[in-house]
């Protein structure tokens, strides 16, 4: 009686479905510290989604700390393996303090505007990854302003 066992080799790295990346500018805040991940992918072509948080500004009118936060949801699409091009679109939630009009008290105040991001990534190695992005914002759907942005991203 013959036993054989045998282990198929080999050289593929599995592609890391999710990043975590640092960005500056763009539609997250002067800083942002976001989450994205691939839920569909065919040959070079790549659908995903992802979330953040940022800040346009840490200190409020009055010098105090209360920080406006942005919340960028995003869906988008990459294209390539090494060197991709990418294109996102972002519903992004924002909450500023300004001076109520009345009272002059601080107030707090909630937003929902559109972003998109038009970039070039790159990816190094199976763990990080470079994006450098075009990323305008429609101000309350109205108000178009110009943004960049650049990031690095963890791979995992």
């Amino acid at each position: 009686m013959t036993f054989l066992f045998s282990q198929e080799e080999t050289n593929v790295k599995e592609e890391k479905k999710n990043s975590i990346y640092l960005c500056a500018g763009g539609y997250g805040g002067i800083g942002s510290i976001n989450f994205e991940r691939r839920f569909l992918k065919k040959q070079k072509a790549q659908v995903i989604y992802g979330l953040g948080i940022g800040s346009y500004r840490l200190l409020d009118y009055s010098r105090a700390l209360n920080p406006d936060i942005t919340i960028p949801f995003e869906i988008g699409a990459r294209y390539g393996k090494k060197h991709g091009i990418q294109i996102n679109i972002a519903q992004i939630i924002t909450s500023v303090v300004k001076a109520d009009y009345i009272s002059y008290s601080k107030t707090r105040y909630c937003n929902i505007h559109l972003g998109f991001n038009l970039g070039y990534s790159y990816k190094k190695s199976n763990k990080f990854s470079y994006k450098l992005m075009y990323s305008p914002i429609l101000e309350y759907y109205k108000y178009y302003r110009n943004w960049f942005a650049i990031s690095i991203g963890y791979d995992f």
